[in-house]
């Protein structure tokens, strides 16, 4: 599966181009088309947005996805098959605010998905859950929880076919990357091309396993009533986990772990061992990270002694840090 690096946040000029509809008059989601070869498909469109309706929202707790009036047409849902997706799928949204006195700013979207794609079903289900997100907030700029959320709501309505397990090792490539950081930013100032925030459902997956977090429980915490990103995402973690530091240094710990006979037992089936970019094997010897270590990211070093051996840092007064022995 090749999602839109930034799909959840993507701004298209305008809608895309469409020949005729298909309404599911049960969910009330419509399906456009473009060319006719693609209008049977829009059955199977249908199928797989009731399947995410009924498992994020009915039995998932995600709120409603808003209505966007008139704007598609009617007051449906709009799920576009255009090749304006790009082998791939995103979904907008207008940000504007859908209800001005429910306590959030959140806002109506529509999905487009590009008909070539394989696996249709599962960008309905990723796609479908940024809808329900910009349903509870829309201001939030970290990539991180938009995308691993949806990732792992394509395991929650179907469950073993999600895409984690290819995501993952773009995230485990660059360890010391900030936990708030993401593909278009590894690009940016590394020309590392990464699914980074797609990979990071690790993250939230460690959440849900180990703190008991659903994203939705993150999303709810999140919520703001203007623009201003107060509470941000760091606030909400701290919030569905009552010590976010925790909660990292423990992830940590978890996901250097990750391919080792000592791992987490819901990592067994991830191929996706974190990558070591320095060793020590001689006293005296100092390690390093290639990169700076970015807010929230980490370093990992093999220490290779059979005796006792003494570590330090050099580290800056201010910063936050800890030293895990996997």
């Amino acid at each position: 599966m090749t999602a839109a690096l930034a799909g959840a946040l993507l701004t298209p000029v305008s809608r895309p181009d469409a020949t005729g509809y298909v309404d599911d008059l049960e969910t009330g989601f419509r399906c456009h088309w473009k060319r006719a070869a693609d209008q049977s498909l829009c059955d199977e469109v249908l199928e797989a947005a009731a399947v995410s309706h009924e498992a994020q929202v009915r039995d998932g707790g995600w709120p409603e996805p808003f209505s966007d009036g008139m704007r598609g047409g009617g007051p449906q849902t709009d799920f576009y098959l255009s090749l304006d997706g790009q082998w791939g799928a995103y979904t907008f949204s207008n940000y504007e605010d859908a209800v001005s006195d429910d306590g959030r700013f959140a806002s109506a979207s529509y999905v487009v998905i590009d008909p070539r794609v394989e696996d249709l079903h599962l960008y309905v289900a990723h796609e479908f859950n940024h809808v329900l997100q910009f349903a509870v907030d829309a201001t939030e700029p970290s990539y991180v929880p938009w995308e691993a959320a949806a990732v792992l709501a394509e395991e929650q309505t179907y469950p073993g076919e999600g895409s984690l397990a290819d995501y993952a090792p773009d995230f485990q490539k660059t360890p010391w990357e900030s936990l708030l950081g993401d593909g278009t930013h590894l690009w940016e100032a590394y020309e590392i091309w990464s699914y980074y925030e797609y990979g990071s459902a690790l993250w939230l997956e460690h959440l849900r396993q180990n703190w008991g977090v659903e994203p939705v429980d993150l999303w709810w915490s999140m919520i703001n009533e203007t623009w201003q990103n107060e509470p941000d995402v760091w606030d909400a973690y701290a919030t569905v986990t009552g010590d976010a530091d925790a909660a990292l240094i423990e992830f940590s710990l978890m996901r250097a772990r990750i391919g080792r006979k000592d791992a987490d037992a819901w990592t067994v089936n991830l191929d996706a061992a974190i990558r070591v970019h320095s060793e020590l094997s001689e006293l005296g010897e100092t390690g390093k990270s290639p990169r700076q270590i970015q807010d929230l990211g980490i370093a990992v070093i093999d220490v290779l002694f059979d005796g006792p051996f003494v570590l330090s840092h050099d580290l800056d007064t201010e910063t936050r840090w800890a030293i895990l022995d996997v």
